[in-house]
């Protein structure tokens, strides 16, 4: 994640950078902003959902490691008990 924050703030860097050297009319430059704002926007969702899939994808085998120890220490108490 923080690669992807790096990522982000580079990317900022560089469109200020570039919107102060840019040799073209504020209306082209605000539309070259524009797209390229939707564009991040795009990518930061895709992102934010490959993040969200894979937190399910470990919580899911969390739970199902969890569950696998919780039946080994009842068969473990049990036989103990029996």
């Amino acid at each position: 994640m923080k690669r992807f924050a790096c990522f982000v703030t580079g990317a900022a860097m560089g469109a200020a950078v570039a919107v102060l050297y840019a040799p073209q009319k504020g209306s082209d430059t605000r539309k070259v902003i524009r797209e390229k704002s939707e564009k991040g926007f795009k990518v930061a969702a895709e992102k934010s959902k490959q993040v969200t899939e894979q937190g399910r994808a470990a919580l899911n085998r969390g739970v199902a490691m969890a569950d696998n120890a919780k039946e080994v220490v009842v068969r473990k108490v049990k036989a103990v008990a029996a």
